[in-house]
């Protein structure tokens, strides 16, 4: 299967409001040697085929050695390009990896690892987290952000924006106690939540 072939299948589709955007899973090509049996859960299921403007998968699975944790699985990138979402096939969980390379470098050459957060505790939970967010995102009131709005139309969005945190976050608790639960720890998903308060959900959309 080609990487063309892996970024156009769309496997599995969930609730869609009208046209606007909605959850798909994309499938990953077969890798060689000893790789497939580490990345099966990956082939199995798939990984969701975008986050919003957050996220989207890589062409192709890639081992990745990170210091503590051992080997890795990529599967994603975001789209600060400085964080890829992995899988830990030791146990289970979907990590995001944060680092740094030099300017100019391709991704995965002289990248600095400096921190790692938890995302899901298991790459069904973080399918179903993504699915839950497209499922529940007003994306009839995030499309009417625009640059010259009123303060009532401003009033209006910070309202909404804030009313869609406030049901992420327990939608999210609810398909994994672990990823938002601990206020003393950072994860993926309370810096998600964060970016959406700070930045609205015009900005996401």
């Amino acid at each position: 299967m080609s990487s063309n072939d892996a970024n156009n299948q769309a496997a599995i589709t969930g609730h869609a409001h009208g046209n606007w955007p909605r959850f798909e899973l994309v499938r990953f090509p077969q890798p060689a040697g000893d790789l497939a049996d580490l990345v099966l859960p990956l082939l199995k299921h798939g990984a969701p085929k975008a986050l919003l403007s957050r996220y989207h998968p890589l062409n192709e699975l890639k081992l990745v050695e990170v210091p503590v944790y051992g080997q890795l699985i990529c599967f994603g990138i975001c789209a600060n390009e400085h964080e890829l979402l992995c899988l830990n096939p030791t146990t289970g969980a979907i990590l995001a990896v944060i680092f740094y390379a030099p300017y100019g470098s391709p991704l995965f050459e002289n990248m600095h690892i400096y921190n790692i957060l938890l995302v899901n505790a298991s790459l069904a939970q973080f399918i179903a987290s993504v699915r839950a967010i497209y499922e529940h995102f007003p994306f009839d009131e995030a499309s009417k952000a625009h640059e010259n709005m009123s303060d009532d139309e401003w009033d209006a969005l910070f309202a909404a924006t804030e009313r869609t945190a406030k049901k992420f976050r327990i939608l999210l608790r609810n398909i994994d106690s672990t990823a938002v639960s601990d206020p003393n720890e950072e994860h993926f998903w309370d810096t998600f939540l964060s970016d959406l308060d700070i930045d609205g959900i015009g900005a996401f959309y």
